[in-house]
């Protein structure tokens, strides 16, 4: 266990008693008495001077009043008000944006000539990245974060400990740069977790499969790094986990950073140490805990001794100072040599003095015990002659940027608003409406986003035959959004590669509709009676939720949870009732389809495939939500997705077959009529045209659009404002519908309003 600082002060005391120290002289600035006790006795056995604070400015000049008034307050005297002169010595402004702000000092900066020193005790990172926007040279200024990325890892890690799985941890520690799974296993489990939420080892057996033959003699290694991190077991939160299951975690995740800390580059190397430090810190607390006899540990007891562990953070190792920067310094009281000129940015308190945890009563018991402890007049006098160290030690100029006006005061600025009553405080925003700023500033030609266009007239023929087969998905946006199909399908972009976990919408519509998909494969699924189905139902859709939406079984969705359990509880029974009254003997889930059609091959697969009493065939469309979205679409023939499964049937068995849409959270069925299903909601078509008909529509629809593309032309189907004599379509045609434009991850590429 290490030393801590008091204890490593007391053997040097002790060893001082018995020989010299080879030390010289020790330059003290500040005061013995805002020192520890134990600091006070070993600088007692060393050689030490005090240095007093003294005015830097000679003269006569508003600098130098200032400098010695200041030392007569800190003497105990009382504030005499100094005249003001502007004589150049002294400067005051004010920014109400840092961004405002950082330009001026970092213009400043740039023209100053002598000797100059920057004090950033914060907002520091913002000055630094507008020096290097002007090609000036940064000064390394980074505040300590708990945040940094290879400090997630640990609270990351362990919090896959816990069951239920917080699905969105797991997703985070997957994409995680720093994440102890090599990179193309994480990526490949993380695509998976993002399409359905859920971690459970049996359902990643074809991803772990394609992992091995991606890392060949590898495998073995990468596979059971995914076993350590991610299914090494879950336990309960109330019963907490065992410490040596969280001890022996934390351990590996430290023999991970320290087999990393030997990094050649210098960033990762140090941020490498700071994780490895971490996870120490972690260990540490947790084997005290085991010495004190405890044997499990609690989610909230271990993310409080993460956070500890973690304390203030780390700095980025990455913004290191730059050749040709200036002096700088990021606390007041590290200033003790005086420069030429002195900027102070962002004069606004820096928190580091609070109130004593302990009570009056509490103190008085110390200090009997012999502990003694500084008293807060005691810490802000020591803190009041730090701060003022850099006006004094300012030679010839000093600047104050001041923080905006409604941030809280710097005591500082107390002082020297006692001594200065009448210095006038330049409001930096005033600068941009003076008569000579045009001649400071340059105007931004404000440069409009492309506007949306009906058609895109390109001078080459679109290859459409380069598509190999179409299905629902592509002849939906073929034919209502041809813009959207090239970018789809031809040019395949893709959207981006950040993972993320569906809502809850999508979600509850996958379970349900891998709850239907579980009855229908089984041979009793219509004969069981319904006492049955619902003793079926609950550990299905445990197992479902387990897989596909762990996101269901997280603290707090516990009513989004049962509301989902009920409505596909009420959904499977009244479907299967539809189906057995409208005489339906046979149903396969999912079927997979294949034929072709006027644009070339085409394929799908089916919710439902029914087999009724008399031989026919029916299809049914299962869909979560949308009571008001399908009915419209069959009442408007635009049922395209009936119609491809339709045909393609057709091809297989030789006659069209029934079709109908199920609401899933309604528990609606929809159909043209009630000839089949006697208890459908009737959606009555506006023009009674039949599947053949309409099949024969698709396909002179899809020549239509087929005719434009390869002629160069492709419409942008989003505005039906912007309609025009070409986008009407033939006049035996489908009624043509827009699409959802929030299911299009092209939309921004079509074109921008007129105020963009």
């Amino acid at each position: 266990i290490k030393c801590s600082i008091g204890e490593r002060l007391q053997r040097i005391e002790a060893g001082l008693h018995s020989r010299a120290a080879p030390i010289a002289r020790i330059r003290l600035v500040e005061p013995m008495d805002s020192l520890s006790a134990a600091w006070q006795r070993v600088l007692d056995r060393l050689p030490c001077e005090k240095i007093d604070g003294a005015a830097a400015a000679e003269g006569s000049s508003t600098l130098a009043r200032l400098q010695h008034g200041l030392l007569r307050m800190l003497a105990g005297q009382p504030a005499q008000s100094i005249a003001w002169a502007d004589d150049g010595s002294v400067q005051f402004v004010r920014g109400e944006t840092r961004l405002l702000a950082g330009r001026w000092l970092a213009n400043r900066l740039t023209t100053g000539k002598g000797a100059q020193l920057v004090v950033a005790e914060s907002h520091g990172e913002i000055l630094d990245h507008l020096l290097e926007s002007t090609g000036a040279s940064r000064h390394g200024f980074t505040a300590a974060s708990a945040f940094r990325p290879s400090l997630q890892v640990l609270p990351l890690a362990l919090a896959l400990l816990w069951e239920p799985l917080d699905i969105y941890a797991a997703l985070e520690f997957l994409t995680h740069p720093v994440c102890p799974i090599p990179s193309v296993a994480r990526q490949r489990f993380a695509a998976r977790l993002s399409d359905r939420p859920g971690l459970e080892r049996a359902d990643y057996l074809r991803v772990i499969e394609g992992i091995s033959e991606h890392y060949g003699e590898r495998a073995d290694d990468v596979i059971e790094r995914i076993d350590t991190w991610l299914f090494q077991g879950r336990h309960s939160e109330s019963g907490g986990a065992p410490l040596d299951a969280v001890i022996s975690r934390v351990n590996a995740l430290r023999l991970v950073f320290a087999s990393r800390t030997g990094t050649a580059d210098d960033a990762s190397r140090s941020a490498f140490i700071a994780a490895h430090h971490q996870c120490e810190s972690a260990l540490h607390g947790l084997r005290q805990l085991l010495l004190d006899g405890q044997t499990h540990i609690g989610p909230i007891q271990l993310r409080k001794l993460v956070a500890q562990a973690t304390a203030t953070g780390s700095r980025n190792p990455a913004r290191f100072a730059q050749l040709g920067c200036a002096a700088f310094a990021e606390a007041a009281g590290a200033v003790i040599d005086p420069f030429d000129r002195i900027m102070w940015w962002q004069l606004c308190p820096s928190g580091t003095l609070r109130s004593s945890p302990w009570t009056r009563a509490e103190t008085r018991q110390l200090a009997k015990a012999g502990v003694r402890l500084q008293t807060m007049a005691t810490q802000l006098t020591a803190a009041t002659q730090a701060a003022v160290r850099p006006i004094l030690a300012a030679r010839q100029q000093l600047t104050l940027v001041l923080a905006p006006q409604a941030e809280e005061v710097h005591p500082v600025w107390q002082l020297i608003r006692q001594l200065l009553p009448n210095a006038p405080v330049t409001e930096l925003e005033s600068g941009l409406t003076a008569p000579d700023a045009s001649r400071q500033m340059h105007k931004v030609e404000h440069r409009p986003l492309p506007l949306p266009r009906r058609w895109w007239d390109l001078t080459k023929p679109l290859p459409t035959a380069r598509i190999e087969r179409h299905s629902f998905s592509s002849l939906d946006q073929y034919i209502n959004n041809p813009s959207q199909w090239v970018l789809g399908y031809l040019a395949r972009l893709e959207g981006s590669r950040i993972h993320s976990i569906p809502d809850e919408f999508t979600m509850s519509g996958n379970v349900a509709h891998r709850v239907v998909q579980q009855l229908f494969e089984r041979d009793d699924a219509l004969t069981m009676k319904d006492s049955a189905l619902r003793a079926w139902l609950a550990p299905t859709v445990d197992a479902v939720l387990r897989s596909e939406a762990a996101l269901f079984l997280l603290p707090g969705q516990r009513a989004a949870q049962q509301r989902l359990r009920d409505t596909i509880e009420s959904a499977v029974l009244d479907l299967r009732a539809q189906l057995s009254s409208a005489g339906v003997t046979r149903v396969e889930a999912e079927r997979w389809m294949e034929g072709r059609f006027t644009g070339g091959a085409l394929v799908g697969s089916a919710d439902l495939v029914v087999t009724f009493g008399t031989g026919e065939t029916g299809v049914v469309d299962l869909k979560w939500a949308g009571v008001k979205k399908y009915p419209d679409k069959l009442v408007q023939n635009r049922h395209l997705q009936l119609l491809v499964y339709g045909a393609l049937l057709k091809q297989t068995q030789g006659s069209w077959p029934r079709y109908a849409y199920y609401i899933l959270r309604d528990t609606r069925l929809l159909a043209h009529d009630r000839e089949v299903f006697a208890q459908a909601q009737v959606c009555t078509p506006e023009e009674r045209l039949t599947l053949p008909q309409l099949w024969k529509r698709l396909e002179q629809t899809f020549k239509w659009r087929q005719q434009q593309l390869e002629s160069g032309r492709v419409e942008v189907v989003l505005d039906p404002s912007a309609e025009d004599d070409d986008s009407a379509p033939p006049a035996d045609s489908l009624s043509l519908e827009y699409l959802s434009k929030s299911y299009n991850p092209y939309l921004h590429l079509t074109g921008w309003g007129a105020q963009s």
